[in-house]
């Protein structure tokens, strides 16, 4: 099985132009963004096992995306990357993915009972996940006001994507097998309520910088310091 930083590195590679071999494991299957709005994707496969990694968020479009999974709104980053999935990943394949990557690997994961790890990635759920060990911390999460927007953001997406809503409602019994990193400081996988469980680390403060918080290549330094990086995902 795959060390928590082999799921890093490859969160961080698949950020390349064109994402390349990376620490024994070789690129079997990608798909390039070549323009704003479109998905990147790759498949990495050594010995035998293969781990999908999704690009996370770069420009205006993706902070569009960003926001719309913030209020739980469906986005056709998930129907393209399930459709990647579908025509190039293998069985048993696992998912990755940083930020906007990571929230995709949460819903196609979940979707698919895919095993995931995601570094500093917004959760993706309206509710927490029963029968999981985060779901009363989840549960604690939840308050009034911003339930009532990510309700609302369901039914918006609802209307705009019918065909994606109603693959998350087949998936409503369906347990997250994930694990989602982030660091303490990092803003964005503060919003919404995460698939699977949440492990959060201290590292350093990066003198309050938001951008730095959320910076994979940071949260990977704090990985592999922690020592939580040779961990195997099970």
């Amino acid at each position: 099985m795959p060390s928590i930083f082999e799921f890093a590195m490859l969160s961080s590679e698949i950020y390349s132009d064109i994402p390349s071999d990376a620490g024994g494991w070789t690129v079997s299957a990608n798909k390039l963004k070549w323009a704003s709005g479109e998905l990147q994707a790759a498949v990495f496969t050594k010995n035998r096992q293969s781990i999908v990694a999704f690009k996370g968020t770069t420009g205006g479009t993706d902070f569009l995306a960003d926001f719309k999974l913030g209020v739980c709104m469906n986005s056709s980053y998930f129907r393209k990357a399930e459709a990647f999935v579908e025509k190039n990943a293998p069985a048993g394949a696992l998912l990755t993915g940083h930020s906007l990557g990571g929230a995709i690997a949460q819903v196609v994961g979940h979707r698919k009972k895919m095993p995931f790890v995601t570094f500093n990635a917004p959760g993706v759920a309206l509710l927490p996940n029963f029968g999981t060990s985060s779901f009363g911390r989840n549960l604690s999460q939840l308050n009034p006001v911003m339930g009532a927007i990510r309700a609302a953001g369901t039914v918006a997406g609802a209307a705009r994507h019918p065909r994606q809503a109603a693959k998350d409602f087949c998936a409503l019994p369906n347990k997250s097998d994930g694990l989602n990193y982030r660091l303490s400081g990092d803003l964005i996988s503060q919003a919404g309520i995460h698939r699977g469980k949440v492990i959060t680390l201290s590292g350093a403060d990066y003198d309050g910088n938001p951008l730095a918080q959320h910076s994979m290549d940071n949260l990977m330094f704090e990985i592999a310091e922690s020592g939580i990086g040779d961990r195997t995902f099970h």
